[in-house]
């Protein structure tokens, strides 16, 4: 999956880590919130794989502390997709 998401990797300023926070909380919020045909229940969902991640990088990631601008880029992504499914 990082192969493909390094592929997706735009040069814009925005650190590649944080690109995928980006994505996967996007991709995230769209499977979900279809799925449950609700656009909150995939922004909620996103959001809390987003803070899922980081409290499992903080306690067996040695070094990884809590990040919260990846929360943030993660949640960023879910509201995005969580307001395409609110479209569709």
């Amino acid at each position: 999956l990082k192969k493909v998401l390094a592929k997706l990797y735009v040069p814009c300023g925005i650190p590649a880590n944080l690109q995928m926070h980006i994505i996967m909380g996007f991709v995230i919020a769209i499977v979900i919130g279809l799925i449950a045909h609700s656009a909150v229940v995939g922004l909620v969902v996103g959001a809390l794989a987003g803070v899922a991640k980081e409290v499992y990088d903080h306690f067996y990631e040695p070094g990884d502390p809590f990040n919260k601008d990846a929360l943030l880029y993660t949640v960023c992504g879910s509201i995005v997709g969580s307001v395409i499914v609110f479209i569709v």
